[in-house]
């Protein structure tokens, strides 16, 4: 009896494993391309940095240091905030994948977003710094947090992560066995 009982389940162990294998290499061929879900992550990228450069006061972001360096601001652009748009550049590189200095590269299976303005790198990083705070503008996950407040930055890893897993249920959803 036992020796009927472990052949049964070698044998049953045996089968569900080449099912198994069979139909994670279709899965895998099936979803294969990733540029649809993607392309929607890129968007979704995009919309949460307009929200950025959209603020109205200092949001998550170090203030001015002083009132000169404020009123200084308000003489040579005419406002205060945005903090991050003095010129405009930067927020025009990256809010969307088609302006000057935009990086924007979408494979089959990654995306590369950015910006080539060489000073992007100066507020993205965590160098010590003199005169001007760190002002981060590139949100991906914990990191976050400061905009806890705004949905639209503060929860872009979780919608990404379920664009990625929706994209894939549907895929393999339609997949005929």
């Amino acid at each position: 009896m036992a020796d009927l009982q472990d052949k049964a389940f070698i044998n049953f162990n045996f089968e569900n494993k080449l099912k198994f294998e069979a139909a994670l290499k279709k899965a895998g061929k099936e979803v294969e391309d990733l540029r649809f879900p993607l392309g929607e992550i890129a968007r979704d990228f995009y919309k949460s940095e307009q929200a950025i450069f959209k603020l109205k006061s200092a949001g998550g972001y170090p203030d001015f240091k002083s009132e000169k360096s404020r009123m200084q601001k308000i003489r040579e652009v005419g406002y205060e905030y945005p903090l991050l748009r003095r010129t405009g550049k930067l927020r025009r590189s990256i809010i969307g994948p088609k302006a000057e200095g935009s990086i924007f590269i979408l494979g089959k299976k990654s995306v590369v977003i950015g910006t080539s303005i060489k000073y992007a790198a100066f507020h993205n990083s965590d160098e010590p710094r003199g005169k001007m705070p760190q002002r981060k503008f590139v949100f991906i996950g914990p990191e976050s947090r400061q905009f806890s407040g705004n949905d639209q930055i503060g929860g872009r890893l979780v919608r990404w992560v379920n664009i990625l897993e929706g994209y894939v249920e549907a895929v393999l959803g339609n997949m005929k066995t």
